[in-house]
Order: structure tokens, then C-alpha cells, then sequence
């Protein structure tokens, strides 16, 4: 059980590599929104590029990709995947 936990701390370290999916545009909002980036599929707005890059990959219209090897439990982002397992020690 403890092993399968280790292995998911890892998975970050590939996720930062790839922001952006080409499907979608990331565009900076006109002044008068105080330069904050508009999400093109859902209208939600981020102060930083990066937050709106993590967003589109695993939150906009994404199924849960990270799984709970022991209970299955989906998760979006994987440090809520790390914070659930801990129920299982």
C-alpha cells in the first residue's frame, strides 16, 4: 500500500513538462479585466498563464485521470490523490 503511494508522488515531475493542449487558445483579457487570462471553453479567468495551462489540463471538461490504486477514487489534480490515499495507512 505504502509503495503504491511513492510511486504517485513521482508523477508531477512529467506534468509540468506539457501546459498547454493545442485544442485550445489561451488569450490575455482586454485591460479593463486587469490582464487576467479567460479560459476560450468556459469563460473562467486566471491571474497567471500557469494556472490557466493547469486548468485546461486537468479541470475543463477533463475526466478525473489520477486513480487511487487501492480504492479506485478519481481524482483531477494528483496532490488530492496523495491527501486521500493517506486514509488508507
Amino acid at each position: 500500500m505504502f509503495s503504491d503511494y511513492l510511486r504517485y508522488q513521482n508523477m508531477y515531475d512529467e506534468d509540468y513538462e506539457h501546459f498547454a493542449n493545442p485544442v485550445h487558445t489561451i488569450t490575455r483579457m482586454p485591460s479593463s479585466h486587469n490582464g487576467f487570462f479567460k479560459c476560450p471553453k468556459c469563460g473562467n479567468c486566471y491571474a497567471r498563464h500557469h494556472s490557466l495551462s493547469r486548468h485546461i489540463r486537468f479541470e475543463c471538461g477533463v475526466d478525473p485521470q489520477f486513480e487511487c490504486p487501492i480504492c479506485h477514487k478519481k481524482s483531477k489534480h494528483k496532490h488530492n490523490l496523495l491527501l486521500h490515499m493517506r486514509t488508507h495507512r
